[in-house]
């Protein structure tokens, strides 16, 4: 305990705070400038077509959502789509992958909705289009995960009348006491599948979920986070939400990694908490050598970037929790007029 008290002390001193902050921005530079996918740079591996078909195929997608859709939209970006399906079949060559599908689903949807004033102002690019469908249709690319689909009012308030969401979520706790029950794998396969359904930037998906089980597993994940003292090892599971950083092309998005895990965990915790089991968001707050620690212990991709850990179980019969006081609404919510 006294090393550790004088390593907190000699971490707070101002000198070196500010040499492990360069060390940080560093560390943190390297490793976006190594995995990003940059908008103008002839991407090679699957993950970053796939980055960029989810970029581009989505445009179309927001654009046939709006209530008043232009005329004719797309023109400029269209054929940067159809050379990243090129190239997906050329390198990848999967029609059956949910960016290609989706890709040649908002193509059908966007030709369904412009295609007579597209053959009319831009006859080439209507006929690559068409050329591709065909092409990517007869290798099995059926487009039905993309474009849009009609929703009523009626019906998503049908689908909300059986909800209490209110009460789930004053009911939400950070529970740090674990029965031995075990959490089945379907549980957390269900649970992930309704976290998928949380927004991302253009849809890119970016979340990776790491599982830890066996005793030997959790302990080695756990010793290389510092809040999980006294209960981590009651837990059924450890969790590990990672962003994949090649699905960002900007450094405007440096801080979409964490944005995008932090909807998905939230959802997450939701969606087990629905099926019974109790959660306990773990602080990952590192500097650069800590990451590091994190990334061996964990044994992640180099291209995966660390966001939330997270120890879930069934609880006990009886359990304590934090009452975790919250700020009044009036400290939170501001009403603006500009």
């Amino acid at each position: 305990m006294r090393a550790d008290g004088r390593a907190t002390r000699l971490l707070g001193l101002p000198a070196l705070q500010y040499l492990l902050h360069c060390l940080d921005v560093s560390y943190d530079s390297c490793r976006y400038l190594r995995f990003f996918t940059p908008l103008g740079r002839r991407p090679r591996t699957r993950r970053q077509l796939e980055t960029l078909l989810f970029i581009h195929y989505h445009k179309i997608e927001k654009t046939l959502a709006l209530a008043e859709t232009p005329a004719l939209f797309a023109t400029s970006y269209l054929p940067t789509l159809l050379d990243l399906l090129d190239r997906w079949m050329e390198r990848v060559g999967d029609p059956h992958a949910v960016a290609f599908k989706g890709a040649c689903g908002a193509l059908e949807a966007y030709r369904d909705r412009v295609g007579k004033r597209l053959a009319v102002e831009f006859p080439s690019l209507a006929a690559q289009i068409d050329r591709r469908l065909a092409a990517f249709s007869a290798a099995g690319a059926a487009g039905e995960s993309g474009g849009t689909r009609c929703m009523t009012a009626a019906a998503l308030q049908a689908a909300l009348e059986a909800i209490d969401f209110e009460r789930l979520v004053q009911s939400r706790r950070s529970v740090r006491n674990f029965s031995p029950a075990p959490v089945p794998d379907d549980v957390i396969v269900r649970a992930v599948r309704m976290a998928q359904q949380s927004p991302s930037d253009c849809n890119r998906q970016p979340w990776r979920l790491h599982v830890y089980t066996s005793p030997a597993d959790k302990e080695r994940v756990l010793r290389v986070q510092n809040g999980n003292l006294g209960f981590g090892h009651l837990a059924a599971r450890v969790l590990l939400i990672c962003a994949d950083t090649r699905a960002y092309v900007t450094s405007g998005e440096r801080h979409e990694p964490y944005l995008n895990c932090g909807m998905f965990a939230m959802t997450l915790i939701y969606a087990l908490q629905a099926q019974g089991v109790a959660s306990c968001c773990l602080n990952l707050s590192r500097y650069s050598f800590q990451d590091i620690a994190v990334r061996r212990a964990c044994r992640i991709a180099a291209w995966e970037l660390p966001a939330i850990m997270m120890a879930i179980g069934y609880p006990p019969a009886e359990f304590q929790v934090a009452v975790s006081a919250r700020l009044p609404v009036d400290d939170v919510l501001s009403w603006r007029v500009l």
